[in-house]
């Protein structure tokens, strides 16, 4: 018996496979057609109001219930709750402390610079005296980073420039509200690499690069990134870092990943030199797994979940892109949708689709 969770309409269902009896947990707002969709996959499915408030509550009552042999939990934001789920249970798969070791900023960089792994100076801060700490042993360097260590997407993500915005940080943030960190500005370019790991060997791999400095990537701007070329200089160097990086958090962990991995990575033009920023053991956002598809015939998520399921794939390492493909994030503003253009793909050449997220007449309220 088999749990597949997930906090919006799961997109992949139409590619799962399997013999076993399927159990689902989903938000309720679906619509009704997706829910009833839904109904016809899955043996038996919940739709729970408030999902992030409410699925601890609600697993450990269905793991209570029933014997899972699986738990299936593509999003980050379950990854360690699955793992803690697994592990209680006695249940295969990612344990809670791999799950750590991919989603915790501080942790993952804590093990890559004991393995001798270029990283940014970083430290954990929970009061301003860690700040002022940290800008010491740093000898007031600016700017610098202060980011939360388990968020993704840059969200609450700030350049630090001075000693009086410092103040306005402080003045703006609650320690409380979130575990954060402090760490040193890389000036450079941004790759994110993406791919698929099989029993702990990586079996499909490949970069892109954001249009954007690091710095300036967050959920408040235009957002764009692009598979890099065959004959890229950095090809080989940022996919071996990656490996690096993958082998290193593994060995650490005593776990072997089956999964996606979607690695983040700074090229400091300064010094020439590739250096970490984050990783986390599930598919990329932003539509990269459609990226790989229409680029590599790679559904990531769809050996993702794959190898959830502990199918055995066969992935061929991809030599050359068919295409040079790209995403544009346009990001929310404020108010009431009055209007959304009918077609942009046909207007404006090299751009063949485009996705909207909410219909007109819908108020966009940045909090949610």
């Amino acid at each position: 018996m088999i749990l597949i969770i997930y906090d919006e309409y799961p997109f992949f269902i139409e590619k799962v496979v399997s013999k076993e009896l399927l159990h689902g947990v989903f938000p309720n707002t679906l619509t009704d057609i997706q829910k009833n969709y839904i109904k016809t996959i899955f043996n038996e499915v919940m739709f729970i109001n408030d999902y992030q408030k409410n699925i601890r509550e609600t697993l450990y009552e269905l793991f209570e219930k029933y014997k899972y042999t699986k738990l299936i939990a593509p999003r980050e934001t379950d990854l360690l709750l699955a793992g803690e789920l697994r592990d209680k249970y006695g249940i295969n798969g990612q344990t809670l402390f791999s799950a750590m070791c991919f989603r915790d900023k501080v942790l993952m960089k804590t093990i890559l610079q004991k393995s001798n792994i270029r990283v940014p100076k970083f430290k954990l801060i929970q009061n301003q005296k860690d700040i002022d700490d940290y800008l010491i042993e740093t000898n007031h360097i600016y700017p610098v980073v202060i980011k939360p260590t388990s968020m993704s997407g840059s969200r609450d993500v700030t350049i630090i420039k001075s000693y009086d915005e410092i103040h306005e940080w402080l003045n703006k943030y609650d320690f409380n509200s979130n575990t954060w960190q402090i760490e040193e500005y890389i000036s450079g370019d941004f790759y994110h690499i993406d791919g698929l790991i099989q029993d702990g060997n990586v079996i499909s791999i490949w970069p892109s690069k954001y249009v954007r400095p690091c710095a300036e990537i967050s959920y408040e701007k235009l957002d764009c990134s692009y598979i890099i070329p065959h004959d890229h200089f950095l090809l080989q160097p940022l996919c071996l870092f990656t490996k690096n990086v993958l082998h290193e958090l593994q060995l650490h962990s005593q776990y072997k990943l089956n999964s996606a991995f979607h690695m983040e990575l700074f090229y400091s033009n300064n010094n020439n030199e590739i250096v970490f920023c984050e990783v986390a053991s599930r598919v990329g956002g932003c539509r990269i797994h459609e990226n790989w598809s229409r680029t590599f015939d790679i559904d990531l998520y769809e050996q993702h979940i794959n190898m959830s399921f502990d199918y055995k794939i066969n992935i061929e390492q991809p030599m050359k892109p068919k295409l040079l493909i790209g995403t544009l994030r346009i990001p929310s503003k404020r108010g009431t949708i009055i209007k959304i253009p009918s077609v942009v793909n046909s207007d404006i050449k090299g751009i063949d689709g485009y996705i909207c997220h909410r219909p007109v007449g819908s108020i966009v309220d940045l909090k949610t």
